[in-house]
């Protein structure tokens, strides 16, 4: 059975029980029914059998929720109008925490309905911008309450026109917090870097350009996921704790094929991580390949964009992946998914390899696909996709099994590293002792001109390119 009880007054606490006990003991508990709510009572009675209400636990906490309600939050709330008492809902129904009429949630209710009758009356004074961020800043908060049904309501109106198509940028805070701490700039710099933990985040302004409606897709994006990881997992959760993931992704991928599995941890990473624009500088206090088992302190201290996203680059991606997808096992009980990696000095990819059902898919960044064909055409396409960076352009690639290892150059001599291949529109050779002796005589001689460790190498292996030996 499944209704809205409504009722204009009440001052202490209602109880479950027939709508003649609710009418007769009005008086004693404080409740004032009028004639009219009363048949609506009957009216809501709909399973025949007189009471109101539901043996199952989850009704009881509803209305165990009503005890002893304040009346100050409740007259902001109705101001003369009805509103829900409580909703009954099947006894094998999902929790729904917002619905539960406590103090909390009615002063949560009453906040939210007061926030967008502000924005209305913004929006009719042509103060567009003053609204949006009234209703931006409550769903940001109500997020962080944990209040994601209310929040949902309210980033729903960010989606209406005219918010929608109007511009926003992400790091619009830490932009106008540049401002304050550089007064006589007129120009906030392209790149922001923050520091925190020993890890250095530049972010490109640029690349956090969207509009509201957009934000408040992402948002409401991120409520849908994160009930869905609660519901899958039965307790409450916080999904950028990779614990937490790990734990989810652990129960998701029970019973479900790869590219399922794929499919919902794309979703995860594009709802709640965003790629710096720039790079990341990771703490050196944390070895690379011990980034993974640390994450949950490492991502805390990251900063989040404006739709509440942690930024990153594709090494944190690469950490994410590997420990998000590390609790899920095989029927045989052996770890399912193996993670590997392919990199060239500016870029890195994982490749998932399901022991499970022999396929395997991409994360590159937020991005993922499926690897299809042969174990061959697998691995070359694999490569290509983190070698072929332009048209024409020449790098080195790694392959491993650890972000390390993958590395085609040493992070400390900046050589190339042995077995590294050599790519140019597809592979072209293999990092070997006498390309390395050219390369060292080559820096010796000072052949090598000045620039970026990637343009050196590329400018080097042009040379060995042209002098046939490649």
């Amino acid at each position: 059975m499944n209704m809205i009880i409504r009722a204009p007054e009440f001052r202490r606490e209602v109880r479950p029980g027939t709508v003649e006990e609710l009418s007769a003991r009005g008086e004693r508990v404080g409740v004032s029914i009028s004639e009219e709510e009363l048949r609506g009572l009957r009216e809501a009675d709909l399973d025949g059998n007189g009471v109101i209400g539901d043996s199952s636990s989850e009704v009881e906490a509803l209305w165990r929720g009503l005890d002893r309600y304040d009346t100050d939050a409740r007259r902001d709330r109705v101001q003369g109008r009805a509103y829900d008492l409580a909703r009954v809902i099947a006894p094998n129904a999902d929790p729904l925490r917002d619905l539960r009429a406590s103090p909390e949630s009615m002063r949560t209710i009453a906040g939210t309905d007061r926030a967008l009758a502000r924005a209305t009356e913004l929006e009719r004074s042509g103060r567009g911008d003053a609204a949006r961020e009234l209703l931006r800043t409550t769903g940001d908060s109500l997020l962080e309450r944990g209040e994601r049904f209310e929040a949902a309501r309210v980033f729903r109106r960010l989606q209406e026109p005219p918010n929608r198509d109007r511009p926003v940028n992400l790091l619009d805070r830490e932009m106008e917090a540049y401002r304050r701490d550089h007064p006589g700039s007129t120009d906030v710099p392209r790149i922001l870097s923050t520091e925190r933990g020993g890890t250095y985040t530049h972010m490109d302004t640029r690349e956090f350009a969207t509009t509201y409606g957009e934000l408040a897709s992402r948002r409401l994006a991120q409520i849908e996921q994160h009930d869905r990881m609660e519901r899958v997992l039965g307790r409450s959760i916080d999904p950028r704790d990779p614990n937490d993931a790990r734990d989810y992704f652990t129960a998701f991928s029970t019973g479900r094929g790869t590219d399922a599995v794929r499919g919902e941890y794309e979703q995860y990473l594009r709802n709640f991580y965003a790629h710096a624009g720039n790079n990341v500088s990771w703490t050196t206090d944390i070895p690379a390949d011990r980034r993974h088992a640390s994450l949950d302190s490492i991502l805390s201290r990251q900063p989040r964009d404006g739709a509440g996203r942690t930024i990153i680059d594709c090494e944190g991606y690469a950490d994410i992946t590997r420990h998000v997808l590390s609790g899920a096992r095989t029927s045989t009980g052996e770890e399912r998914f193996a993670v590997g990696y392919a990199s060239r000095p500016t870029h890195i990819i994982s490749a998932v390899g399901d022991r499970e059902t022999g396929r395997a898919f991409v994360v590159n960044n937020a991005s993922t696909h499926m690897l299809e064909g042969t174990s061959e055409a697998r691995g070359l396409s694999l490569l290509r996709e983190v070698g072929e960076v332009g048209e024409d352009q020449t790098t080195l690639v790694g392959v491993g099994r650890s972000v390390t290892d993958a590395r085609p150059i040493d992070e400390e001599t900046g050589r190339p590293r042995l077995g590294s291949i050599i790519w140019h529109d597809g592979p072209r050779g293999v990092v070997g002792l006498d390309f390395l002796d050219r390369f060292d005589a080559a820096e010796r001689n000072h052949q090598i001109p000045p620039g970026t460790r990637p343009q050196r190498l590329e400018w080097f292996i042009r040379q060995e390119m042209e002098a046939g030996r490649l």
